[in-house]
């Protein structure tokens, strides 16, 4: 648990190789005290039965507090904070109380220390908590904490930025000279912006995208134009639609579906969409049945003659490059790499996007063709992940 909520140190740029084996190891560290001293506290063999009920009660418990009552009562992951500091107070008290401590020798007391030590540094360190003082909203459910921030760190650039742990997830300017400009991932130079701008010039369009984010595809919207959203959590729509005006103010029809976004295309007729965006894969937590080969069989469905798929595939941790390049070979689609390094302002967001088609025809774009680059990732062995087979650790970086 310690590992999975968070990878990220505010004072330590190691790399998350590092960063994860100091937490696994004080998790080891915590867990072999705390179930040593249940060992050494059993009961009599008549009393096991209550005993083994208490722990599991316990366990019971501790799932209830878990994944109902902080999620309600904690806006962000604080009670891992608290309950690490206790873990690690106790072992350390089990480890040097009186009764324990006649044969303490002096080496294990600095190993002790050493490694509470570390532990209190993870613990404090932690980016676990990211509010800052320009955090104007944070809410939390089963799928993580979200916060706003105001960005005024270039204050004619300035806006509000939704961001799913450390992840930003939209950003949108204050002010309406800027206010429907698309930004982050989004820019016109992104490979998006470059897929949408060049259905665009094919008549009204119909897009759909996986993954609201703010709302920030809805900028490119005319009258005449349809998007669909899909999302699969509430918080989010209701944050881009109460937060942010990207939806609202866009001239084109927008539709927002709740929901796992596979589920929800497979139960629908075919869309005829003339783009389709895969937005879900730049957090730490990727959903791997969206890149199966089964998924983009579904995808394919739902694409008008000429149709664009995109995919977002800028990741901290992950290489998916090869595993959308397998999926495309699995179905015979052509690829455009399309990289934007600009990265100035806090409205800029470096990004790494493949378009795909079902022919080279549909890509021979002026715009595509523009904007279009070689990358020695997409010479890499494709891996084609299916619904029974899926690997994260063959595409971490």
């Amino acid at each position: 648990m310690l590992a999975s909520v968070s990878l990220s140190l505010a004072d330590v740029a190691a790399g998350y190789h590092v960063e994860l084996a100091l937490f696994l190891s004080l998790m080891f560290f915590v867990c072999m005290i705390c179930h040593g001293e249940l060992s050494q506290r059993r009961p009599p063999s008549e009393q096991l039965t209550d005993f083994y009920l208490t722990m599991s009660a316990g366990g019971a418990l501790g799932g209830i507090a878990v994944a109902i009552v902080c999620p309600t009562i904690f806006h962000s992951y604080m009670e891992l904070k608290l309950l690490a500091w206790a873990g690690i107070a106790v072992a350390v008290f089990s480890i040097l109380k009186p009764h324990a401590n006649n044969q303490l020798s002096g080496f294990r007391k600095i190993i002790t220390f050493a490694t509470a030590g570390v532990g209190l540094f993870l613990v404090t360190g932690a980016a676990w908590s990211p509010e800052t003082e320009g955090t104007m909203l944070s809410r939390r459910n089963f799928y993580g904490v979200l916060r706003i921030e105001l960005m005024d760190d270039y204050p004619r650039h300035a806006g509000l930025a939704l961001y799913h742990g450390k992840t930003i997830h939209g950003f949108q300017h204050i002010g309406d000279k800027r206010r429907n400009k698309p930004t982050t991932y989004y820019s016109k130079r992104s490979g998006v912006g470059v897929a949408m701008r060049t259905i665009a010039e094919r008549g009204p369009a119909h897009v759909g995208v996986v993954g609201l984010g703010v709302g920030t595809m809805a900028s490119y919207g005319r009258k005449g134009d349809r998007f669909q959203f899909y999302e699969i959590n509430p918080d989010v729509i209701q944050i881009a639609q109460a937060q942010f005006t990207f939806l609202q103010d866009t001239p084109a029809e927008v539709e927002t579906v709740l929901g796992d976004a596979r589920v929800s295309l497979d139960q629908q007729p075919d869309q005829e969409f003339n783009l389709l965006v895969l937005d879900a894969f730049s957090g730490d937590g990727i959903p791997t049945h969206l890149l199966t080969k089964e998924a983009f069989q579904i995808y394919d469905r739902h694409l008008a003659p000429g149709g664009l798929l995109a995919v977002h595939v800028s990741n901290r941790y992950l290489n998916l490059f090869r595993v959308v390049r397998g999926a495309a070979e699995e179905m015979d689609f052509k690829i455009a790499y399309v990289e934007d390094l600009r990265e100035r302002t806090d409205a800029d967001a470096a990004s790494d996007w493949l378009i795909l088609a079902r022919n080279n025809n549909d890509l021979e774009s002026a715009l595509i063709n523009k904007r279009r680059q070689p990358s020695a990732d997409l010479l890499m062995p494709p891996i084609v992940w299916t619904d029974e087979y899926s690997d994260l650790l063959s595409v971490m970086k």
